[in-house]
């Protein structure tokens, strides 16, 4: 749940708040009128298994909407919550522009999220250091526009007309509201500071690293082995993470043994699963697979910001978590991928057809389902009443992998648990002191 939802067992509310207080955020409140549920999300493999082995969930037609209390001012005035949602909606449409891998996907935004989120709090934090007339609105604005645009220009160094455009938009919005530009040009000072220290964690977090084939390729019974060339992607589970110490940290079980009943068992299901799709299973494969992860699960927050009309730094908030979790996410994932290299279906099934291209990267476990399992968690912890629609959805998108014939049943159980283990820890995150990610951590 969001933060000032957000207690710890020792805590009440008005503590919470303390801890904005303290950071320097003097005009936060960010209460809803429901009270946060209990900290205990952990899904049930059993209940998980039954329900991949009985059918896709859909989504539902009737959703409990949680209820915003949207009357109290945050950070002193309200600013729309489409300043953060523009610059996800232009990172979407040129990572699909430049053709960006999952990982590579999650990996720009969480930068940017980082880099807006962190700039947000270092607004709120040094505004007591000008004058009484310095006007919040155009203060925080033009911070986040700065902060966001540089990082993007780092990232997409070929599309700065786009990028520019969107924070000149921004900044002309609120210029009305700062006679001289002092506020404008300090929040740009600042949003300038913010997005150095993310760029330089940029060059820092292992995503140049190189891949040496020769050392790498695995040896394994070459039976149950990916066999393809030029893998995406094959050192991102080194890529530095956020809140797991490392990719490494998270690890499902070993992979059942080539060859073995288990084993044989699965590619008997998966090949059969493969023969019996209905159109609405093709719908859902094609709702999941035809963009990445990051992409519909980014939709989706985006759909509830403005079903909810939630505040600027509910909005910060909300996408951080969410893509700085999704981001572990695949760093955990694809430690595993390129640590087992296990085979794909149409490598061991030579007839099978499947309803989307294969990915060209191994096979276990499921990134879609490690994705999805953390990304309904963080959802859930925001939207407690829908939880239970963001843990379908979740199943949802890892099945449609099964179904497509892309993935062995064992890639979407154990990445599923995967992807839960790493949303605990994700969660736990959520439920500390207010924190930035990068600049002034």
């Amino acid at each position: 749940m969001l933060p000032s939802t957000i207690r710890s067992k020792h805590s009440n509310s008005s503590q919470y708040l303390n801890r904005f207080y303290k950071f320097g955020v003097k005009k936060i409140d960010m209460r809803f009128s429901f009270i946060r549920s209990n900290h205990s999300a952990k899904v049930s493999s059993r209940v998980i298994c039954f329900l991949l082995l009985i059918t896709i969930l859909v989504n539902s037609s009737t959703i409990t909407i949680a209820t915003f209390d949207t009357n109290t001012p945050i950070i002193g005035q309200k600013i729309h919550s489409n300043i953060i949602i523009d610059w996800n909606n232009l990172i979407t449409e040129l990572g699909i522009k430049e053709k960006l891998s999952p990982p590579e996907f999650a990996r720009v935004y969480a930068l940017v999220h980082v880099a807006m989120y962190d700039s947000l709090l270092a607004a709120a934090t040094n505004r007591e250091e000008y004058s009484a007339t310095f006007d919040n609105k155009s203060f925080y604005v033009s911070s986040i526009a700065e902060a966001a645009s540089t990082v993007l220009n780092y990232l997409f160094p070929n599309h700065s007309d786009e990028i520019d455009k969107l924070k000149s938009i921004q900044i002309g919005q609120v210029q009305n509201y700062d006679d001289n530009n002092l506020s404008i040009q300090s929040g740009q000072m600042l949003g300038h500071r913010v997005s150095q220290a993310v760029i330089d964690h940029a060059k820092t977090d292992n995503s140049n690293l190189l891949w040496n084939s020769t050392k790498t390729l695995p040896v394994k019974n070459q039976k149950c082995t990916w066999n393809g060339s030029n893998p995406i992607n094959p050192m991102a589970g080194f890529w530095k993470t956020y809140i797991l110490k490392s990719g490494s940290e998270v690890q499902p079980e070993i992979p059942t043994q080539c060859n073995s009943e288990a084993d044989l068992q699965d590619v008997r299901e998966t090949y059969d699963t493969s023969k019996n799709r209905t159109p609405k299973h093709n719908a859902a494969i094609h709702y999941w697979g035809d963009k990445p992860p990051p992409v519909v699960w980014n939709n989706i927050l985006n759909q509830h910001i403005q079903k909810y009309n939630m505040s600027i730094l509910q909005v910060a908030y909300s996408s951080v978590y969410l893509n700085v979790g999704m981001y572990d996410g695949f760093v955990s994932c694809w430690y595993t991928k390129y640590n087992y290299w296990t085979a794909r279906p149409f490598q061991r099934i030579g007839n099978i057809t499947t309803e989307i291209p294969t990915p060209n990267f191994p096979g276990y476990t499921s990134g879609h389902s490690v994705i999805s399992m953390v990304a309904s968690r963080v959802l859930g912890e925001i939207f407690p009443d829908e939880r239970d629609y963001f843990k379908g959805q979740a199943i949802e998108a890892a099945l449609s992998r099964l179904l497509a014939g892309i993935h062995f049943k064992q890639d979407i159980i154990n990445g599923i648990d995967q992807g839960d283990k790493v949303a605990e820890k994700v969660v736990d995150d959520m439920h500390k002191p207010i924190h930035p990610f990068i600049y002034g951590s």
